[in-house]
């Protein structure tokens, strides 16, 4: 006779649900100083000093700031083992995709995503031919070179392999904000179909947190951010390699936040970022600081529950779309067999229809490429779906409603720039409207249409068997390039001055290895109870100077390679001792070795310079509002010899024509009224205002207001050393 067993037996007996795990990492993706930039057509000035990884554009000349990384977010359930990273280039390629994979752990799924800087490494797009035998993919991303494209390979594998070292049990929350203000529609073709300044103005996170082991979460230990804005800041005129926007959102979010955070690009296709008033490396700054409080709001909406009952914790599905002619809806004659550029470049204007029949294109020849991926990766109640290309603000839509009537999905992150790329994504109606974005699109005005259908014949058999993804064998590497000698051992050659005022700029030099090495670890340390250690990060500036230059003797054997490293202070930077150091690999004699160099400590001590700048009026209520201000500090990044100059936002709420407004405390001041009458009087800092404010006697004529040296201090300590003299009429 058989025996039931009680069902909380049998519950106790049955297999568990292995917990999600999650594990960040971020390493430097390998491209050399030097490495041309992707993202614009850019043209070698005469003064280029040339590189071994640059060809028809300019050498990279150093970092700015964030240097370009690979950040992978490494995911397992028991079953499903994915790793999501994210590059700092302009695009991925397919190539690049299956080399990465090729390097991974056997069952390890790869999603790949560039964040669409336009300072990232170029040259690893490989080479798609017109029929008149230009080289399209050259013109934004300078030519094919297969031995960068397996140096960045390995590095991203690396960030893989170290994120699924550092796995521990998590539970997933997602949140959004409202995000408007960073960005705008840049293309006014499409108005008439879908108003003006359409685009997706929301910041989605997704968040992981350690849990116990009763699956409470304890603390977020990383999250993905997903937003809509090209990289663009900086323009085709620098030479310094840079995360842009999307790091500095990375950046200042993270830094609020307190925990990493992992940039994914949205549908950034028509969408560009809104700087304000600011310029260059200081709009970075300011987009940063505008953007981590949005961050922060939907990071905290996003904060995760305890892990009730199981769900489909992980899955991954991938689908290969054909790119062929037919397979896009074409009959032939319609469009070119293999692909075509340069559609409707002639139309331009905002108002304008194009008729497909009188649409002049340029052929490409035959690629090999017959089909680009699509992917779908489910967590929990989260569905990220990534697109081949730069989709527009409506294509992305598509998707995310699409997306949307997937059962149990909550939340969609729609993923441009990832795993392949094939140009801008457009409806059809939007690709007939004209312009740039549809000239640089291979496949044509039917290609979004496609690929959307396809993404929701994906959602619809998600975990099913999909289409196969052909992609193309990656370029073997045949001549690997030769590493220059140092004529001396790596060195420091200069120090910052033993003392420095807030406002001044700590220079670092030495000499160190071929960037061909790797690019030297730089990193500012404080001193904290006689210990050098580093503090939150502050963005450096590291450049590299070849003797003799390889447009000089591209044959020498032997050059002297001089870094600098630059470090720009704050009116608010701590005060305290500091130091600079470098970390590399240097060859000489025949043997490469690493190396270690420190600065000299040096002091940073308060600014005596507030009120360089100063004006005096009357506020609304009847006060007197004295503004004091710091030098105006206008951006000095433009010649690749010239040492870059103000790269740091100093005041969010000024530009640098005006100079940073010094903010708090209080200053003593000889007011002498419209009678001759003089009193001395406390003027006291307004946040109102933003200015210091004294209540005025009633009294009208000309006021005259005098701050003796030292008689001001901020509210960060800087003072001001020289006297101050403000006349006003009221």
């Amino acid at each position: 006779m058989s025996r039931l067993l009680p069902l909380a037996l049998l519950a106790a007996c049955a297999p568990q649900p292995t917990p999600l795990k999650a594990g960040l990492a971020t390493v430097a993706l390998d491209a050399p100083i030097g490495t041309s930039l992707g993202g614009y057509n850019r043209s070698k000035p005469s003064t280029d000093r040339g590189s071994r990884w640059a060809l028809n554009f300019a050498a990279s000349t150093g970092t700015l700031g964030n240097a370009p990384t690979a950040r992978a977010l490494a995911l397992d359930d028991g079953t499903t083992r994915v790793a999501v990273v994210r590059i700092d280039t302009a695009l991925v390629t397919a190539t690049l995709q299956s080399r990465t994979e090729a390097l991974l752990e056997p069952g390890v799924k790869l999603v790949l995503a560039a964040t669409h800087t336009h300072a990232g490494p170029a040259r690893f797009f490989r080479r798609a031919l017109t029929s008149g035998g230009s080289d399209i993919t050259a013109i934004a991303m300078d030519v094919y070179d297969p031995e960068l494209e397996e140096r960045m390979a390995a590095s991203i594998a690396e960030s893989v392999r170290q994120a699924f070292m550092q796995l521990t049990p998590v539970a997933v929350g997602h949140g959004e904000a409202d995000a408007s203000s960073l960005n705008r529609d840049r293309r006014c073709q499409n108005d008439a179909l879908y108003g003006e300044g359409y685009r997706d103005g929301k910041v989605r996170v997704v968040r992981f947190d350690a849990v116990d082991a009763t699956g409470t979460p304890t603390r977020p230990i990383a999250a993905l951010l997903n937003y809509a804005a090209h990289g663009v800041l900086l323009g085709d005129g620098n030479t310094l390699m840079s995360a842009e926007v999307t790091g500095a959102l990375e950046e200042a979010g993270g830094a609020l936040t307190g925990v990493p955070l992992l940039y994914l690009q949205g549908a950034a296709g028509d969408v560009s970022p809104t700087a304000g008033p600011h310029q260059g490396p200081q709009a970075l700054d300011a987009y940063g600081q505008a953007g981590a409080p949005l961050i922060k709001v939907a990071f905290d909406a996003a904060a995760p529950q305890a892990n009730g009952a199981p769900r489909q914790r992980l899955q991954h599905t991938r689908r290969g779309v054909s790119t062929k002619r037919a397979d896009c809806g074409y009959a032939r004659g319609d469009f070119p067999e293999f692909g075509a550029v340069g559609c409707g470049l002639a139309g331009s204007a905002c108002e304008q229809q194009l008729d497909p029949k009188d649409i002049i294109c340029l052929p490409l020849t035959r690629t090999g490429v017959v089909s680009t991926p699509v992917t779908a990766l489910r967590i929990d109640g989260v569905l990220l779906v990534t697109l081949p290309g730069e989709p527009t603000t409506a294509l992305g839509d598509r998707v995310r409603e699409a997306a949307m009537t997937v059962e149990g999905v909550e939340q969609t992150l729609v993923v441009g720039y990832a795993g392949d790329h094939g140009g801008y994504l457009l409806e059809e109606a939007d690709f007939l409207r004209g312009g740039y974005e549809p000239s640089v699109s291979p496949w044509g005005w039917k290609f979004g249409d496609h690929l959307v259908r396809e993404v929701k014949a994906m959602l619809s058999t998600l975990g099913s068997g999909q289409p196969a993804f052909e992609a193309l064998t990656p370029e073997a590497v045949t001549v690997r390039r030769p590493i220059d000698e140092s004529p001396t051992a790596p060195a420091v050659l200069e120090s910052p001055p033993a003392s420095l005022e807030r406002l001044s700029t700590a220079v670092f030099r030495f000499s160190g290895g071929d960037p061909t090495l790797g690019t030297p670890r730089v990193t500012l340390e404080r001193e904290e109870n006689g210990v050098f250690a580093p503090p939150p990060t502050e963005p450096l500036v590291l450049r590299v100077r070849q003797t003799p230059s390889v447009a000089e003797e591209p044959g020498a054997t032997t050059r002297a390679h001089e870094y600098t490293v630059q470090w720009e202070t704050l009116p608010t930077t701590p005060p305290g001792r500091y130091r600079l150091t470098a970390a590399g690999t240097a060859r000489r004699a025949g043997e490469t070795t690493t190396y270690r160099l420190e600065s000299a400590p040096f002091e940073v001590t308060a600014s005596s310079q507030a009120g360089v700048l100063a004006s005096a009026g009357v506020t609304a209520a009847g006060q007197l509002a004295v503004k004091l201000r710091f030098a105006a500090n206008p951006v000095r990044y433009g010649s690749p010899d010239d040492p870059v100059g103000n790269y740091r936002l100093r005041d969010f709420g000024s530009t640098a024509a005006d100079g940073a407004l010094a903010r708090g405390g209080a200053a003593t001041a000889r007011l002498t009224g419209p009678d001759g009458v003089a009193t001395t009087s406390a003027l006291v800092w307004s946040e109102t205002a933003e200015a210091l404010v004294l209540e005025l006697p009633q009294a009208t004529g000309r006021w005259v207001v005098e701050v003796a040296p030292r008689a001001f201090t901020d509210g960060a300590g800087n003072t001001n050393g020289a006297s101050v003299h403000l006349e006003l009429n009221r």
